[in-house]
């Protein structure tokens, strides 16, 4: 079996390009690609929530309450997600955007 000085397998094909290879494709991104894919991760993250917490409420809240409370169905999906404890969603959300856009411009100045 032939290694490398480094002790890596040559004929691995994990490690047959580079010991570091999410690092190396990074380093090749585009700055519009990186905030492009940035964005769409967050908001593919916020949506998955959201979209869980409406099938929650489906299954839960809306079996539990009278025909006169169901009508106000998506105003308690908003009012859950604005509200939630356990995931911040808004706060996640906001947080990440403001991140990718401080790198962005952080990038961009270099």
């Amino acid at each position: 079996m032939r290694t490398t000085a480094a002790g890596f397998d040559r004929l691995s094909p994990v490690m047959a390009c580079d010991p570091h290879p999410p690092i190396f494709f990074l380093s090749r991104i585009t700055d519009r690609k990186l905030l492009f894919l940035g964005t769409l991760a967050t908001l593919s993250v916020a949506l998955s929530i959201a979209l869980t917490i409406t099938v929650h409420e489906q299954l839960i809240w809306k079996q539990q309450v009278s025909p006169r409370q169901q009508q106000f169905y998506w105003q308690r999906v908003g009012f859950v997600i604005l509200t939630t404890v356990e995931v911040p969603m808004i706060e996640l959300t906001s947080l990440s955007m403001i991140v990718l856009v401080w790198i962005f411009a952080g990038r961009k100045k270099h």
